[in-house]
């Protein structure tokens, strides 16, 4: 995908995420929290398109599988967590400090979470220091950014981050759940979570697979040497 075609598919993609945003606000609060509930249609299209990028992730990209195998990782448990993997399967939230620190979870209940969060930790460094130095030189040199699908996805992460804690602040300003407001920003935290993972597909289909070296005895153009 040519740099051009990837930047108008980011644009034509958060477009599309706008719109859905502006569309949901307009429904009644009572329908707005079933489509956006709980393991409901917008969280689990999320969840199946995390895991869709994984599926993606390895086959476009099979030849350099091992090298990146920390990009499928960190897709895979973006993913279990849309689908509340952190409280499904443990005594309590293993994402919390008491997980560890509390008598309730089980010992081994906690050594099997700890080497979890230790794999996802180690994609995590390794993701940032494969990629991190040669974004900011480009960025420091005015060069052209590698990828805006990748980099939009970067940032609906940390818009979905701060848009959870909006809830409480408009709570505190006395916006009300059925206000419009109030709904416009449910409605654009989900939208940017479930836009994250669409990015995630079009950064891989941007990505340029590694081409298959000629077969033995073979020039540069596929063609027999003699």
């Amino acid at each position: 995908m040519k740099p051009l075609q990837q930047t108008r598919a980011v644009l034509v993609a958060l477009a599309a995420l706008l719109a859905l945003v502006l569309a949901t606000s307009l429904l009644p609060a009572e329908d707005l929290d079933v489509l956006l509930s709980e393991e409901g249609p917008v969280e689990t299209a999320t969840a199946l398109l995390y895991f869709a990028a994984v599926g993606w992730f390895a086959f476009r990209l099979r030849r350099r599988l091992v090298a990146l195998w920390h990009w499928p990782v960190i897709f895979l448990a973006m993913g279990c967590r849309e689908l509340d993997f952190h409280t499904r399967f443990t005594t309590i939230n293993c994402t919390k400090l008491r997980f560890f620190t509390g008598d309730k979870p089980p010992l081994h209940e906690k050594l099997l979470v700890a080497l979890v969060f230790a794999g996802i930790a180690l994609a995590v460094f390794r993701a940032a220091r494969a990629h991190l130095p040669a974004l900011l030189r480009a960025w420091r040199t005015s060069r052209r950014l590698p990828n805006p699908a990748a980099l939009a996805a970067v940032a609906l992460v940390g818009w979905s981050l701060a848009a959870d804690k909006l809830p409480h602040l408009l709570k505190a300003l006395g916006v009300t759940h059925e206000s419009w407001l109030s709904r416009f920003f449910h409605s654009a935290e989900e939208a940017g979570e479930l836009g994250i993972p669409v990015l995630i597909l079009l950064a891989i289909a941007a990505a340029a697979p590694e081409r298959e070296p000629p077969p033995a005895g073979a020039d540069g153009n596929g063609h027999a040497s003699p």
